[in-house]
């Protein structure tokens, strides 16, 4: 018997090989892999309604404040007709607008429930942008 043939190194790489070629795992990848599918879905799409949360949040900001100025210089109703144009098309069916008369000059208030995309979660949270401008 050689030097070679009684190292401890060849002897744990004969066991690995007669490990991995054994039959009583076979397939364990796959159950593994459909264990952990649904948590990285979950985190998948919860990652995804933030970032579209945040996102809607970012366009209803920017519509409250132009609807609240354009309703400074011309009046409410076209504040209001504005920030409907203003908001994109996903979020200006389920939006309210209300535009209304401050102490200092127009307020727009913008709500949109959440959740936007998966709306069969359950969830029904509001998101809500109000902007006062003065005069």
């Amino acid at each position: 018997m050689s030097a070679k043939a009684s190292s401890p190194g060849l002897r744990v790489g004969r066991l690995l090989r007669h490990r991995l070629r054994s039959a009583d795992d076979r397939g364990s990848q796959f159950v593994e892999f459909a264990v952990y599918l649904p948590f990285f879905l979950l985190v998948v799409t919860i990652a995804l309604e933030v970032f579209f949360s945040f996102a809607a949040m970012e366009r209803m900001n920017n519509a409250a404040r132009v609807s609240a100025d354009a309703a400074g210089r011309y009046g409410a109703e076209h504040g209001r007709s504005l920030a409907h144009d203003t908001l994109p098309g996903y979020l200006q069916d389920q939006a309210k607008i209300d535009v209304y008369r401050v102490e200092h000059g127009y307020a727009t208030r913008i709500e949109v429930r959440m959740p936007l995309i998966f709306s069969y979660s359950g969830l029904d949270l509001p998101l809500t942008r109000t902007v006062e401008m003065p005069r």
